[in-house]
């Protein structure tokens, strides 16, 4: 009878929006990845034998936390770095630039989160690289970082 053929309707059409709006919501998230790379190229250099890398898409992200069996590729990460509330650097030793090796957060001017496999702490000599890619980051852009719309 008519009776049963709304309910699944519904909930096809229901699970197709829903879809739709995932995907859309992937595709703008794609397209602050991209931006985001774009306008803060600056951040990318090498460091003492470590490249500094953005990454270009949200799935770079999701294996880069795989990879190093760490939080970096949940959603919130995802988001906050896509809408500029924070900035995910990976950084890679110079030999290896398809490795990943440790991640930081930077925001404020500041290095918030540097960890590498299983959120390890960074040696002492990542950690010098790092504070001179800090350094050098905030001479050449200032606080404009934070005003990336």
């Amino acid at each position: 009878s008519e009776s049963h053929i709304l309910p699944k309707d519904i909930y096809k059409a229901h699970d197709e929006a829903v879809a739709r709006l995932n995907a859309m919501k992937r595709e703008v998230v794609r397209k602050e990845f991209a931006k985001r790379a774009k306008e803060l190229k600056e951040l990318e250099m090498r460091v003492q034998g470590y490249q500094f890398l953005l990454p270009k898409d949200a799935k770079e992200l999701i294996e880069e936390g795989k990879s190093l069996e760490m939080c970096v590729g949940g959603s919130s990460y995802i988001n906050s770095h896509a809408n500029g509330e924070t900035t995910i650097v990976f950084i890679r030793r110079a030999t290896e630039l398809d490795k990943p090796y440790y991640t930081l957060e930077y925001r404020d001017e500041k290095i918030i989160q540097l960890h590498g496999y299983k959120n390890k702490n960074a040696d002492k000599f990542l950690q010098e690289a790092s504070n001179e890619w800090l350094k050098r980051v905030n001479e050449l852009i200032g606080g404009e970082i934070r005003h990336v719309s």
